[in-house]
């Protein structure tokens, strides 16, 4: 390697850190969904927040669906939050969600796909379910930085066979099919 002594080196410009912050199963019912009625929505996110807020993007698994309709499946542990809890991931700093969970349709379709209104009208992403086939196995694609993000969502945990999204049904994005995984990374 020569180099020219007259000339200044060149530097190569190091790529800015992009900070993603991950949070696992999240919901909030039960217990929780008294603290929220005493404390307010935003309560459940005062310590996390902060780290969400600070990251470039921050997604976790939303294992409740936000809705005040349909019935209760015959589980063990179902869940169901309010729908104003939309607005609370949107304030905590919560960029994207993935609905792809064991608890997205613990309330039936009508829960399911409100929580999709919902998510929409706070501003906050969604990944990994939807009204079809083609919505639940979609990426979510955004800029960070000047680089292209795109998340997935899959599940391999399906409470009930009709819990995967079909042709023209709503459901989830199922791990159980991996050629419609390698059809939705593919692109990505």
């Amino acid at each position: 390697l020569e180099t020219n002594p007259t000339e200044p080196p060149i530097i190569a410009e190091q790529p800015e850190p992009i900070t993603l912050t991950f949070a696992g199963d999240t919901m909030m019912a039960g217990k929780v969904a008294g603290i929220v009625e005493q404390k307010g929505v935003d309560y459940p996110f005062t310590d996390a927040a902060p780290i969400f807020q600070d990251s470039d993007l921050t997604l976790l698994n939303l294992e409740t669906p936000l809705s005040t309709r349909g019935s209760a499946k015959d589980k063990e542990y179902t869940y169901r939050s309010d729908p104003r809890m939309a607005e609370a991931l949107r304030n905590a700093g919560v960029d994207i969600v993935t609905v792809a969970n064991n608890h997205a349709l613990d309330y039936g379709t009508d829960a399911f796909l409100d929580t999709f209104q919902f998510l929409n009208q706070a501003g906050v992403s969604y990944v990994g379910g939807g009204k079809n086939r083609e919505e639940a196995y979609a990426p979510v694609t955004v800029e960070v930085k000047g680089k292209k993000i795109s998340v997935l969502g899959f599940s391999r945990v399906l409470a009930e066979a009709n819990w995967h999204a079909g042709k023209d049904t709503p459901g989830m994005a199922s791990a159980y099919d991996p050629e419609l995984v390698y059809q939705a990374v593919e692109p990505v």
